[in-house]
Protein backbone atom coordinates (compact mmCIF):
# COMPACT_ATOMS: atom_id res chain seq x y z
CA UNK A 1 0.00 0.00 0.00
CA UNK A 2 2.60 2.44 0.83
CA UNK A 3 6.76 2.79 1.25
CA UNK A 4 6.07 3.20 5.33
CA UNK A 5 4.12 0.34 7.56
CA UNK A 6 0.98 1.27 8.34
CA UNK A 7 -1.88 -0.52 10.64
CA UNK A 8 -3.69 -3.16 8.72
CA UNK A 9 -7.66 -2.58 8.55
CA UNK A 10 -7.91 -6.21 10.19
CA UNK A 11 -5.99 -4.62 13.02
CA UNK A 12 -7.83 -1.31 13.46
CA UNK A 13 -8.79 -0.48 17.44
CA UNK A 14 -9.63 1.80 19.24
CA UNK A 15 -9.69 5.33 18.56
CA UNK A 16 -7.54 4.81 15.11
CA UNK A 17 -10.82 2.23 14.28
CA UNK A 18 -13.65 4.79 15.51
CA UNK A 19 -12.15 7.57 13.28
CA UNK A 20 -12.12 5.36 10.12
CA UNK A 21 -15.22 4.40 10.91
CA UNK A 22 -16.07 7.91 10.22
CA UNK A 23 -14.52 8.21 7.11
CA UNK A 24 -15.57 5.29 5.07
CA UNK A 25 -15.79 5.91 1.24
CA UNK A 26 -19.73 5.12 1.17
CA UNK A 27 -19.26 4.06 -2.70
CA UNK A 28 -17.11 1.07 -1.56
CA UNK A 29 -17.15 1.03 1.95
CA UNK A 30 -13.65 0.96 2.05
CA UNK A 31 -11.09 3.64 3.71
CA UNK A 32 -9.41 5.94 1.21
CA UNK A 33 -5.26 4.91 1.47
CA UNK A 34 -4.89 8.43 1.48
CA UNK A 35 -6.49 8.69 4.85
CA UNK A 36 -4.65 5.21 6.35
CA UNK A 37 -1.46 6.54 5.64
CA UNK A 38 -1.71 8.02 9.20
CA UNK A 39 -2.34 4.83 10.18
CA UNK A 40 -0.03 5.09 12.81
CA UNK A 41 -0.99 8.51 13.75
CA UNK A 42 -4.52 8.73 14.52
CA UNK A 43 -4.70 11.99 15.39
CA UNK A 44 -3.24 12.44 11.88
CA UNK A 45 -6.06 10.97 10.37
CA UNK A 46 -8.31 13.42 11.94
CA UNK A 47 -6.49 16.31 11.16
CA UNK A 48 -6.28 15.19 7.52
CA UNK A 49 -9.92 14.66 7.26
CA UNK A 50 -10.56 17.99 9.24
CA UNK A 51 -8.62 19.59 6.37
CA UNK A 52 -10.45 17.80 3.85
CA UNK A 53 -13.88 18.33 5.27
CA UNK A 54 -13.06 22.32 5.16
CA UNK A 55 -11.18 22.54 1.58
CA UNK A 56 -14.30 20.51 -0.24
CA UNK A 57 -17.11 21.79 1.58
CA UNK A 58 -18.70 23.83 -1.06
CA UNK A 59 -20.58 27.27 0.14
CA UNK A 60 -23.12 28.89 -2.09
CA UNK A 61 -20.93 30.96 -3.95
CA UNK A 62 -17.61 28.62 -4.66
CA UNK A 63 -19.54 25.39 -5.84
CA UNK A 64 -18.29 21.71 -5.00
CA UNK A 65 -17.34 21.24 -9.13
CA UNK A 66 -15.18 24.24 -8.71
CA UNK A 67 -13.39 22.73 -5.76
CA UNK A 68 -13.06 19.69 -7.53
CA UNK A 69 -11.77 21.49 -10.67
CA UNK A 70 -8.98 23.02 -8.51
CA UNK A 71 -8.25 19.40 -7.17
CA UNK A 72 -7.77 18.39 -10.70
CA UNK A 73 -5.92 21.42 -11.64
CA UNK A 74 -3.07 21.54 -8.36
CA UNK A 75 -2.68 17.47 -8.40
CA UNK A 76 -1.85 17.71 -12.36
CA UNK A 77 0.59 20.29 -12.00
CA UNK A 78 2.13 18.24 -9.16
CA UNK A 79 2.23 15.11 -11.15
CA UNK A 80 0.01 13.39 -8.13
CA UNK A 81 -1.32 9.99 -9.82
CA UNK A 82 -3.53 9.69 -6.94
CA UNK A 83 -5.57 12.49 -6.32
CA UNK A 84 -5.79 13.30 -10.28
CA UNK A 85 -7.24 9.67 -10.68
CA UNK A 86 -9.37 10.55 -7.19
CA UNK A 87 -10.54 14.14 -8.39
CA UNK A 88 -11.38 13.06 -12.23
CA UNK A 89 -13.48 10.96 -10.98
CA UNK A 90 -15.28 13.11 -8.57
CA UNK A 91 -15.42 15.74 -11.32
CA UNK A 92 -16.73 13.01 -13.85
CA UNK A 93 -19.76 12.95 -11.95
CA UNK A 94 -20.29 16.73 -11.45
CA UNK A 95 -19.89 17.92 -14.87
CA UNK A 96 -21.69 14.76 -16.43
CA UNK A 97 -19.59 15.49 -19.71
CA UNK A 98 -16.34 13.56 -20.43
CA UNK A 99 -15.54 15.63 -23.76
CA UNK A 100 -15.55 18.83 -21.20
CA UNK A 101 -13.30 16.50 -18.32
CA UNK A 102 -10.68 15.52 -21.09
CA UNK A 103 -10.59 19.10 -22.74
CA UNK A 104 -10.10 20.22 -18.88
CA UNK A 105 -7.10 17.81 -18.51
CA UNK A 106 -5.57 18.73 -21.74
CA UNK A 107 -5.79 22.13 -21.55
CA UNK A 108 -7.76 23.81 -18.72
CA UNK A 109 -7.22 27.11 -20.27
CA UNK A 110 -8.43 26.22 -23.72
CA UNK A 111 -11.46 23.90 -22.41
CA UNK A 112 -14.37 26.55 -22.89
CA UNK A 113 -14.74 27.55 -18.94
CA UNK A 114 -16.07 30.71 -18.07
CA UNK A 115 -13.72 33.55 -17.17
CA UNK A 116 -14.75 33.05 -13.76
CA UNK A 117 -12.94 29.56 -13.34
CA UNK A 118 -10.05 30.27 -15.66
CA UNK A 119 -9.38 33.47 -13.20
CA UNK A 120 -9.68 30.63 -10.13
CA UNK A 121 -7.72 28.21 -11.59
CA UNK A 122 -5.04 30.35 -12.82
CA UNK A 123 -4.89 31.69 -9.45
CA UNK A 124 -5.03 28.14 -8.04
CA UNK A 125 -1.69 27.28 -11.17
CA UNK A 126 0.45 30.53 -9.84
CA UNK A 127 -0.22 29.36 -5.95
CA UNK A 128 0.97 25.94 -6.34
CA UNK A 129 3.54 26.88 -8.94
CA UNK A 130 5.55 29.94 -7.93
CA UNK A 131 3.46 30.37 -4.36
CA UNK A 132 6.48 33.02 -3.57
CA UNK A 133 5.50 35.72 -6.62
CA UNK A 134 1.56 36.08 -5.14
CA UNK A 135 0.43 39.56 -4.46
CA UNK A 136 -2.61 41.58 -3.88
CA UNK A 137 -3.09 42.00 -7.48
CA UNK A 138 -3.66 37.78 -7.81
CA UNK A 139 -6.54 38.29 -5.30
CA UNK A 140 -7.86 41.89 -6.81
CA UNK A 141 -8.25 39.96 -10.04
CA UNK A 142 -9.95 36.89 -8.38
CA UNK A 143 -12.18 40.02 -6.58
CA UNK A 144 -12.90 41.20 -10.66
CA UNK A 145 -13.99 37.85 -11.79
CA UNK A 146 -16.77 38.17 -9.33
CA UNK A 147 -15.43 36.32 -5.92
CA UNK A 148 -16.12 37.36 -2.72
CA UNK A 149 -12.85 37.41 0.23
CA UNK A 150 -14.89 34.25 1.81
CA UNK A 151 -14.66 32.62 -1.81
CA UNK A 152 -10.99 33.75 -1.99
CA UNK A 153 -10.19 32.56 1.32
CA UNK A 154 -11.63 29.15 -0.03
CA UNK A 155 -9.75 28.87 -3.48
CA UNK A 156 -6.54 29.30 -1.69
CA UNK A 157 -7.60 26.68 1.14
CA UNK A 158 -8.57 23.95 -1.55
CA UNK A 159 -5.25 24.84 -3.55
CA UNK A 160 -3.20 24.46 -0.26
CA UNK A 161 -4.71 21.37 0.81
CA UNK A 162 -3.74 19.77 -2.50
CA UNK A 163 -0.20 20.69 -2.20
CA UNK A 164 -0.08 18.93 1.25
CA UNK A 165 -2.20 15.89 -0.15
CA UNK A 166 -0.28 15.51 -2.93
CA UNK A 167 3.15 15.80 -1.04
CA UNK A 168 1.52 13.25 1.20
CA UNK A 169 0.82 10.31 -1.54
CA UNK A 170 3.58 11.41 -3.56
CA UNK A 171 6.26 11.15 -1.07
CA UNK A 172 4.67 8.03 1.05
CA UNK A 173 4.03 5.87 -1.93
CA UNK A 174 -0.05 6.10 -1.83
CA UNK A 175 -1.06 3.75 -4.34
CA UNK A 176 -4.26 3.62 -6.04
CA UNK A 177 -7.05 1.56 -4.28
CA UNK A 178 -7.35 -1.64 -6.14
CA UNK A 179 -11.64 -0.53 -6.19
CA UNK A 180 -10.55 2.91 -8.43
CA UNK A 181 -11.34 2.70 -12.11
CA UNK A 182 -8.69 4.91 -13.55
Amino acid sequence: MAWIDTIREDEWEGALAELYGAVVDRDHDRVDNILQIHSLDPKGVAAHQGLYTTAMSGTGTLRKVERELIALVVSSLNECHYLLTHHRRGLRRLLKDDDLLTAIETDWRTAGLSERRLAMLGYAEKLTTTPGRMSASDVASLRQAGFTDRDILDIATVTAYYAYANRIADGLGVQLETWIDD
